[in-house]
Order: C-alpha cells, then sequence, then structure tokens
C-alpha cells in the first residue's frame, strides 16, 4: 500500500486530464481503516489477486470515473505491496517494520504534495467536490472518503518533510511511471 500522493501521482500520470472524481477514487479504499476489511477490500487475501482485479473491471466498468480511479488504487496498491513494500519489508531489520513503513511513505508523501505545484489545487478540488460524486461503490462510502480527504489534507499541509531515505524520489516517479504503463496495458487486456 503506497501513501496518498503515490496514488495520486500514478493517476495523474495515466490520466492526466481525468475529472476530480476519478483522482478520489485512486484515494478512496483507503478511507476503510479496520484491518480485516481493508485486506478482504483491497484483495490481499486472494490467491489470485491480478484475477480478481480483472472481474473487478469487469463489473465497474470504465466509465464512472471515480470507480476508474478505485480500481486503479487497487491495482496500484497490488504492484507496490510486490515491489517496493515487499523490497522494504525484507531489508528491514527489527520487529516494527510495518510502523517504519508507515513513517517513509508518509515522508514521501508529504514530499511529493510540496513538491508538485498541481497537488494543493487537485486537494482543494477534492475538498470541494460534493460527496453525490464519489458514491457509487457502497464499500467505500462517501462520509468515509469524505473524513479522509480532510484529514489527509489538513496533515499534507501541515507538514514540509521528507524525502524518504527509504523511498526516494527517483524510486517513487520511476514505480508510478511504471504503475501507469501497467494499468494501461492492464486495461486494454482485461476490458
Amino acid at each position: 500500500m503506497p501513501s496518498a500522493l503515490i496514488h495520486v501521482y500514478a493517476g495523474k500520470l495515466w490520466a492526466p486530464g481525468a475529472g476530480v472524481p476519478f483522482f478520489i477514487g485512486t484515494l478512496a479504499p483507503d478511507c476503510i481503516r479496520e484491518r480485516a476489511d481493508k485486506d478482504r477490500l483491497h484483495l490481499r487475501l486472494s490467491d489470485d489477486r491480478r484475477g480478481d482485479l480483472a472481474k473487478l473491471l469487469k463489473l465497474w466498468g470504465t466509465e464512472d470515473q471515480f470507480r476508474l480511479g478505485a480500481l486503479m488504487h487497487l491495482y496500484t496498491d497490488y504492484l507496490w505491496d510486490n515491489g517496493p513494500m515487499e523490497a522494504h519489508k525484507n531489508s528491514y531489520r527489527g520487529d516494527t517494520w510495518f510502523a517504519d513503513y508507515r513513517s517513509e511513505i508518509s515522508l514521501a508523501s508529504c514530499y511529493m504534495y510540496h513538491l508538485f505545484d498541481w497537488a494543493p489545487p487537485l486537494w482543494n478540488e477534492m475538498d470541494a467536490c460534493p460527496e453525490e460524486a464519489y458514491s457509487s461503490l457502497e464499500d467505500y462510502p462517501a462520509k468515509k472518503i469524505k473524513g479522509y480527504l480532510d484529514y489527509n489534507h489538513m496533515w499534507l499541509d501541515t507538514h514540509d518533510v521528507g524525502p524518504s531515505p527509504a523511498f526516494p524520489p527517483e524510486l517513487v516517479e520511476e514505480f508510478c511511471r511504471a504503475a501507469a504503463e501497467s494499468f494501461e496495458k492492464f486495461i486494454k487486456e482485461e476490458a
């Protein structure tokens, strides 16, 4: 699971002109905080995660921009979990890798938010977007998404820190570009 700005940036690289509901979708699955529900909804318990993502694509389609953004979130998590997160976990020595990991992705997200001139205005647009525009997936309630957006906006706005030593800008840039390209291929193959 990458951080908020990694999700948004991968979405921006894939669909730079997408509407605000798409970008909210790239964040929506993380509005779920309960670990068991989050793992289930992120398909982390699946024996065939990519296959289950393809099933979601067929179920949700590509017309609803919010759903498409949520699908990109889940797909990006699939790539990240098997790439940078797994590498970090395997290189970590100690018992608290997850706390360290969360701290590192927070540093990466805050750094990106303050680095990209488009990030604060886009977040303002997401904050102003009516909840009806992102209410088409009952597993991700609009009220929870709004709370997630508000909290993260406040956090990002008030923490000008980073970059992350574990996930430096070059790694994040390379990952986001590869994720956008991979998602494009996935959509073409599975839609």
